[in-house]
């Protein structure tokens, strides 16, 4: 199958208004890729990078968010999310 631009719809979130703001920025960015990327897939189309919003913890504890969203910790420097309860590191095995 082809690549078809015009399939590819997606909103882009307004930017945040403060800092308190961010994690709903980030969440709202975290669903418009991940239906981009199911776009993609539907087109049997591979994605070359995908990066995640870089949030402190700090930032990243203001609220709580929708389980699955997927942050770079900038305090950290790991990859995590949201399971529903609770932020999770992604750890290597």
């Amino acid at each position: 199958m082809s690549y078809q631009p015009e399939v590819l719809n997606a909103k882009i979130p307004a930017p945040p208004k403060d800092k308190d703001d961010i994690l709903r920025y980030a969440t709202e960015l975290n669903a418009m890729m991940t239906d981009l990327l199911l776009q993609l897939n539907r087109q049997n189309l591979n994605f070359v990078n995908l990066r995640a919003p870089s949030v402190s913890t700090t930032n990243r504890d203001l609220s709580k968010v929708v389980p699955g969203l997927a942050i770079f910790n900038s305090t950290t420097a790991k990859l995590n999310f949201w399971d529903g309860s609770a932020w999770r590191e992604v750890t290597s095995t």
